[in-house]
């Protein structure tokens, strides 16, 4: 018999959500990591975008949940390339800032809270 119907879980909520969600995040990702490239070719090392959102999602979908999940994985994408990260409000938007190069006094903190650690254990 031929397969005529599809499956009932591609039709849910979540897996609608799910592809929804990876589309965006790794549209913006994309996107950032060309603004990155051509902000450092300026010797740069830091940029600030503005965030995605008023998405046009499907009934069943909450944006605003939606969107903090977006958020979420873009930050979470971003750290763990080893960039810093951190979203900040203006009266309209959500803003990412994004950095590539460790302050040297947190990089020196950084090193003492370790050393530290070393010499008590």
């Amino acid at each position: 018999m031929k397969n005529i119907l599809k499956p009932a879980k591609s039709f849910r909520v979540n897996t609608v959500k799910k592809d929804l969600l990876m589309q965006v995040v790794n549209s913006f990702l994309y996107q950032l990591s060309s603004d990155i490239e051509n902000t450092s070719k300026d010797n740069k090392s830091r940029i600030c975008v503005r965030l995605p959102s008023g998405f046009n999602l499907p009934n069943g979908i909450n944006e605003e949940n939606f969107k903090k999940e977006v958020y979420y994985y873009i930050i979470m994408a971003i750290e763990e390339k080893g960039y810093s990260a951190t979203i900040k409000k203006n009266e309209t938007d959500f803003i990412l800032v994004v950095s590539w190069l460790v302050e040297d006094s947190k990089l020196s903190n950084e090193i003492i809270e370790k050393l530290k650690s070393v010499t008590r254990g």
